[in-house]
């Protein structure tokens, strides 16, 4: 099941329909399941999680650092879990946001991000739904 094309989640274009069929692939994708994968250490990414937002990142730089500072602006839950070069390979990008239920939000490629319209669309604060820039 994903959620490709929900209010709440970053899609490009239309973002498709929500449904319960399709192919499995480890690239991430906004609206699917985060695939699982070994990250720094050999231990699941799953295990990693927070109970809240999880952000995966291959580096904590601008991006990552921009939206962790608005997560704690915001008091939105927000864990950061460094992943390493083959699990950014696997995923297909350096940064992920994992809703609490392990789902996709966001996917970023990096550059710059308006952090608060990204969570804005993710917690459901959007008052219309922005275009945002996957990367």
């Amino acid at each position: 099941p994903h959620y490709a094309g929900s209010a709440i989640v970053a899609t490009a274009g239309d973002g498709g329909s929500p449904g319960a069929l399709g192919a499995y692939s480890s690239v991430a994708a906004p609206g699917h399941l985060l695939a699982p994968h070994t990250v720094g250490g050999g231990e699941g990414v799953h295990d990693q999680l927070g109970p809240g937002f999880s952000l995966l990142a291959a580096a904590f730089d601008g991006p990552a650092a921009a939206l962790s500072e608005a997560a704690q602006r915001r008091a939105v839950p927000l864990s950061v879990v460094a992943i390493d070069a083959p699990a950014r390979a696997a995923y297909g990008a350096p940064l992920l946001l994992v809703r609490p239920d392990g789902y996709l939000a966001w996917i970023g490629a990096g550059g710059t991000v308006d952090a608060d319209a990204v969570l804005d669309l993710v917690t459901g604060s959007a008052v219309e739904r922005p275009e945002l820039a996957t990367g």
